[in-house]
């Protein structure tokens, strides 16, 4: 919108004051690039479908301790499990929520995701030692976070439940029916 209202203004403009007023919006267009780049890698990162769920997960708890130094203890069994694209893509984008709303809500120094699985389930699980929070409170208003992260589960015919209490920090433990690429 700035970069609009700068063009706009600048119509009739001549000389220099026209050349700064266009290297000005380029340099808000440069901007605007860089963060869509970035919005777009977040949700969905080229590392997870060169390299599979493991590998994208262990870059964002990466990520996300060099940013916030919450401690993040990460397992992934069995280790050559690698779910079908739309599984693995809903799988980093819960994690990817869930770390999201610990960061920002929970005032927690560690976290712990788990990922298994069995003959016919993943099973992910994601807790920390946070704050926590009443679950009766949140229930009619549930933010945006917990209801995606409820409406991908369902979508990929899970189970999700959320177990929380002040001072107690926060599971949040997910049973999903998965296909297995080959």
């Amino acid at each position: 919108a700035a970069a609009k209202m700068m063009l706009e203004s600048s119509l009739y403009d001549d000389g220099e004051k026209l050349k700064s007023r266009i290297m000005e919006a380029q340099a808000i267009f440069d901007q605007i690039i860089g963060e869509i780049r970035r919005i777009s890698h977040d949700l969905s990162p080229s590392i997870l479908t060169e390299f599979g769920l493991k590998a994208a997960v262990e870059n964002l708890c990466r990520n996300i301790f060099k940013a916030t130094g919450i401690a993040i203890n990460l397992s992934y069994e069995p280790e050559g499990l690698q779910p079908d694209e739309l599984t693995s893509a809903y799988l980093y984008r819960i994690m990817q929520e869930s770390l999201n709303n610990i960061q920002i809500h929970s005032g927690a120094s560690q976290v712990g995701i788990s990922l298994m699985a069995d003959q016919d389930s993943l099973y992910l699980e994601i807790g920390d030692n946070g704050k926590g929070f009443d679950m009766k409170k949140v229930s009619g208003t549930t933010g945006t976070g917990l209801y995606n992260m409820r409406e991908r589960v369902h979508i990929l015919k899970g189970e999700i439940k959320i177990i929380s209490c002040p001072d107690k920090g926060t599971k949040i433990r997910i049973r999903i029916p998965y296909l297995i690429e080959k």
